[in-house]
């Protein structure tokens, strides 16, 4: 018998899946912790585990006070050189401490 997969990597997995498939698509609000929540029958601490560890991969962004939505680029196993080919991507000084990536896509 083999051990069941966590519920907060179900959660993520899930996610990413609806992401890869093009359900969900960058800009997309996702659910609340609580919603995940009731939606899976977990614990808010479960849910929360899910969400925080997909931030930290780069496949969502969190807004306080706004959502949760799908990162513009998210980190989904596709590779960022598939879709901005070598050279296709300038740095921009945009202020004293910041850059801007321009990216043209061909």
């Amino acid at each position: 018998m083999q051990p069941k997969e966590p519920m907060y990597l179900v959660i993520q997995n899930e996610i990413i899946q609806k992401i890869r498939s093009g359900a969900l698509r960058a800009g997309d609000r996702l659910p609340t912790e609580g919603e995940l929540a009731a939606q899976y029958g977990v614990s808010r601490v479960t849910s929360q585990r899910a969400m925080r560890e997909l931030k930290q991969k780069g496949t969502i962004v969190r807004k306080p006070r706004r959502g949760t939505y799908v990162a513009h680029f998210p980190d989904v196993g596709i590779d960022r050189k598939d879709i901005f080919p070598a050279g296709a991507c300038r740095w921009q000084a945009t202020g004293l401490r910041t850059l801007r990536l321009w990216c043209l896509l061909i």
